[in-house]
């Protein structure tokens, strides 16, 4: 009698969970804070942290349904992608799959915690700068 094929591939699982938390907090608490202190300071911001910050609007008027999604899905389809049934029973799960959602989602965090935190740079070059 051969294993039934996993529905979910729960590591996976819980790194996404872990993932679209750090990204809805990003989002919902430090970008509205930070949005306003980059505004009072009155400097051009980086175009990548204009994206990270139009992200995080559109993640306030709803879009957290789609990240957390699309940050759970690979938990799902992994296992599907994987052949069945599997040639060592002890291995059940593709560790290539695995391995290519978490550096997706290691990458896609990073791009928003350096949006983030990337207009600093900005606001103390212009300060340090002399005005001519």
């Amino acid at each position: 009698m051969q294993p039934r094929r996993p529905v979910v591939d729960v590591p996976l699982l819980c790194v996404g969970v872990l993932f679209a938390a750090v990204v809805s907090a990003l989002t919902i608490f430090v970008a509205p804070r930070l949005t306003a202190v980059f505004r009072d300071f009155g400097v051009k911001l980086p175009e990548m942290s204009v994206q990270v910050l139009r992200f995080a609007t559109l993640c306030a008027r709803g879009g957290f349904v789609v990240v957390w999604v699309l940050m759970l899905a690979p938990a799902f389809l992994v296992p599907l992608m994987t052949a069945w049934p599997p040639a060592d029973p002890r291995r059940r799960h593709s560790r290539l799959g695995r391995m290519l959602v978490i550096l997706l989602l290691a990458g896609f965090t990073a791009w928003l915690a350096v949006g983030l935190f990337l207009p600093y740079v900005t606001i103390l070059d212009s300060v340090a700068r002399p005005v001519k």
